[in-house]
């Protein structure tokens, strides 16, 4: 059981996506309760298990991605900040230096077992 994030973008070295996620998690965020973590790397073609357990846990969470090689976004309406390190923040947390990203909104659909591919 686990959330797992494809790049199926480009299987071209030097195309790796770099995957910042979100989730439901009031005991240790105020506000929405929302958590939100980030980079992980993801080589062309491959696959990373970002979260290990049921995700079914929460019903509803959140993506964002990007290849520097060329620019490529994956996102959406909800706004958050992410740093260009490796960071975890609450939602609605600001930090220096950070930028503001929208992810995008995806549900689990009771399903224990996530796999969602990254493509052009």
């Amino acid at each position: 059981m686990s959330l797992t994030f494809c790049n199926r973008y480009s299987f071209t070295p030097g195309y790796d996506i770099y995957l910042a996620y979100m989730w439901y998690d009031p005991s240790n965020c105020s506000g929405d309760g929302f958590n939100t973590i980030g980079w992980y790397g993801i080589p062309p073609g491959r696959c990373v298990t970002v979260y290990n357990g049921d995700v079914n846990f929460n019903t509803n969470w959140a993506y964002y991605a990007e290849c520097p090689k060329d620019g490529g976004t994956w996102s959406g309406d909800i706004q958050g900040w992410v740093s260009n390190e490796a960071f975890r923040l609450c939602h609605g947390d600001a930090c220096t230096p950070c930028r503001v990203v929208g992810f995008r909104l995806f549900s689990v659909n009771n399903d224990p077992d996530v796999t969602i591919p990254l493509t052009a």
